[in-house]
């Protein structure tokens, strides 16, 4: 689906990021972070395809360009020290705001987790992606990878998850591949 125009490597309607995946220093995750990250990334790109719209999955350490979409999703999950922390969280930038809703809205009704709030941490704020993403875009906190009972939700209710923000994704990507038509 790219056309190599107007400078971006990558142009796609959904666009699923797998937080730390590809990282060799720096903040490279939470052990078992980027494995449930990237179990999720995979079965919603086969949920969104199935559905007729064009998804990619794309490593965090991938620098190469800007990427145009309609809809841009980073998978993270927290840690924490203690293995009684639990939830999840978004993250995403004021512009946002309606992408983000569905995406919270479709993740509620798929996990019995509770909902820590929007991350507004000037850290987030600045989150490289953020620069190097036009579209709807939003970072998820699937839970805490260092609770097993968070971790064992998020596996147990693997299809849930991937049907409500598969829907989601394929409803803000087929917006943007229509354009593209």
């Amino acid at each position: 689906m790219s056309q190599g125009n107007e400078g971006y490597r990558l142009e796609a309607p959904v666009v699923v990021q797998v937080g730390h995946r590809g990282r060799v220093r720096g903040r490279t995750g939470a052990p078992g972070e980027v494995e449930l990250c990237l179990t999720l990334a995979r079965r919603l790109r086969e949920n969104v395809c199935k559905r007729g719209v064009d998804c990619r999955v794309v490593d965090a350490w991938d620098r190469r360009g800007r990427i145009r979409t309609g809809a841009f999703l980073s998978l993270h999950a927290d840690g924490a020290r203690s293995s009684s922390v639990s939830g999840y969280s978004l993250g995403f930038p004021p512009e946002c705001r309606d992408y983000a809703g569905d995406i919270a809205h479709a993740y509620k009704e798929a996990v019995d987790l509770p909902f820590r709030g929007a991350n507004t941490t000037s850290a987030l704020r600045e989150y490289y992606m953020w620069r190097r993403v036009d579209g709807p875009k939003c970072l998820l906190e699937l839970c805490f990878v260092t609770n097993p009972d968070d971790v064992g939700e998020v596996l147990f209710r693997l299809g849930n998850i991937t049907d409500e923000l598969g829907g989601v994704l394929a409803d803000w990507g087929s917006r943007f591949q229509a354009r593209l038509k």
